[in-house]
């Protein structure tokens, strides 16, 4: 599903960040550590994007460089270079690895301040940094708020995130939103079959309508359920209007035997006739049909009734008078 343009402000490096005496020099592979918070706040080192790294690495060569900082132990952490690093790794390169080394910064803001801004910036957008994953994002969010505190930041907060991200309050808020979310329902939104705008919606719901809710989408799309975003909302506007058990419970039979008359008879569009006056601009005009939007036991109804005759002519007793009692069910659901 399509997502809001959202890139990185170009001041996201300010300049008290900005890393001094640096100097380029060769490391071998095994030298280069991890950052521990990196895989954490920007995803993107699993086995497949890895593996279509090390093709490309094996295809025209390694090109850039690592970024890391001088530990002073002998080793180097990466700040931004992971995934190349493991993609080196998975396919056994023996050069030594041009980077840029850095003094290792010795306040924990500092460092995770330059781990948000070359990992998000280097991308050239928030959404690359996440892999097409929000709940990335609202870890670097949360991540950035947490250092503005440290930090004893005393502005607008929330102003003060979305102009390091590049982005409105109202998107920052909609992604700080997944932090109330359950985790089916992260996962559903990183599945894309739901979009940010839906699970941020839901983080208003009790955690079990959560569940229930992912559980019934979820059902309905492997029955051949397709939703619009249109559809999604209302969907879950009427459960934000009436979470009981009871009506959660209606909806799931209401989709289930929708899907059902989908599957036995198509997805079918009524039309009525609109009388008009027979003026020359009605006549000029486009023919007066307009389609009518009909709950699925109306629409279904007439064709459940057409399809009831033709079940006499099932000879085998049992057989006729099963498909009769499973039609007649679902009708009752939609009704």
């Amino acid at each position: 599903m399509p997502r809001q343009s959202m890139h990185v402000n170009s001041n996201v490096i300010a300049a008290k960040y900005q890393q001094k005496d640096s100097q380029s020099l060769n490391i071998a592979l095994d030298k280069l550590v991890e950052n521990k918070e990196n895989e954490e706040l920007f995803g993107g080192v699993d086995e497949e994007s890895i593996q279509n790294l090390a093709n490309g690495i094996k295809k025209d060569g390694f090109r850039g460089v690592i970024n890391v900082w001088d530990k002073r132990d002998g080793t180097y952490e990466i700040y931004s270079g992971h995934r190349r690093v493991r993609a080196l790794k998975m396919i056994g390169y023996n050069k030594l690895i041009p980077c840029v080394v850095s003094p290792y910064p010795e306040k924990e803001t500092d460092r995770q301040r330059l781990l948000l801004a070359f990992n998000i910036h280097s991308r050239g957008s928030i959404y690359a940094a996440a892999s097409g994953k929000s709940i990335y994002i609202t870890r670097q969010i949360n991540l950035l708020k947490s250092i503005l505190k440290k930090e004893g930041f005393t502005g607008n907060v929330l102003n003060e995130i979305a102009s390091e991200f590049g982005t409105s309050v109202t998107t920052v808020k909609r992604y700080m939103r997944l932090n109330d979310c359950t985790q089916a329902v992260i996962d559903a939104e990183s599945d894309g079959i739901i979009p940010l705008s839906i699970a941020s919606t839901m983080s208003t719901l009790s955690e079990s309508t959560q569940d229930e809710t992912i559980k019934m989408i979820k059902e309905a799309i492997d029955n051949g359920r397709e939703f619009s975003r249109n559809e999604l909302t209302e969907f879950i506007k009427n459960i934000k209007n009436d979470s009981t058990n009871e009506n959660l419970e209606n909806m799931r039979n209401e989709l289930l035997g929708e899907i059902a008359f989908v599957n036995l008879f198509g997805d079918q569009e009524i039309e009525e006739d609109i009388i008009e006056e027979e003026t020359e601009h009605v006549k000029k005009s486009k023919p007066a049909k307009t389609k009518v939007v009909k709950s699925y036991y109306d629409k279904y109804e007439a064709s459940f009734t057409k399809f009831e005759k033709n079940i006499s002519k099932i000879t085998d007793e049992n057989e006729r008078l099963a498909l009769k009692d499973h039609l007649t069910r679902i009708l009752k659901l939609l009704k």
